[in-house]
């Protein structure tokens, strides 16, 4: 069998494979729960980050308490600083997992998936070369 008769029969396959609503609902469904699976420790993760959030918030504000007090020190500003910066770390973490949380892959409708294949379906035809 010549190269080129391979090379059209397996482009056809995989073009008809393609063109299946269910198979890609399919494929889709399967990408979903991959994600789903991977993501199964983040709220976990996210109540991980609250709580020591939470420890640095309630440190940042005995430090503040000390300082309010006049028992302020170079050493216990440095500290402050430190906490502070920490818990903005922390901050900035547990936005970034409540963001990952919010979008979430999630599989389109079938009916969704045939529609945008049949788009793709006309605008990708093979073209006939001209003979010249």
């Amino acid at each position: 069998m010549s190269r080129r008769i391979t090379e059209k029969a397996v482009l056809t396959a995989v073009r008809e494979r393609l063109s299946d609503p269910p198979s890609i609902h399919y494929l889709l469904r399967r990408v979903e729960a991959e994600v789903e699976r991977l993501h199964a420790d983040l709220p976990e993760e996210m109540e991980l980050k609250r709580a020591a959030l939470a420890s640095e918030e309630r440190r940042i504000a005995n430090y503040i308490g000390f300082i309010g007090e006049g028992k302020g020190t170079r050493a216990l500003g440095e500290a402050l600083r430190a906490a502070e910066q920490k818990a903005g770390s922390l901050r900035a973490e547990l936005q970034a997992y409540e963001a990952s949380a919010q979008s979430l892959f999630k599989a389109p409708p079938v009916e969704w998936v045939a529609e945008r294949l049949s788009t793709a379906r006309r605008y990708s035809k093979p073209r006939r070369r001209r003979q010249r």
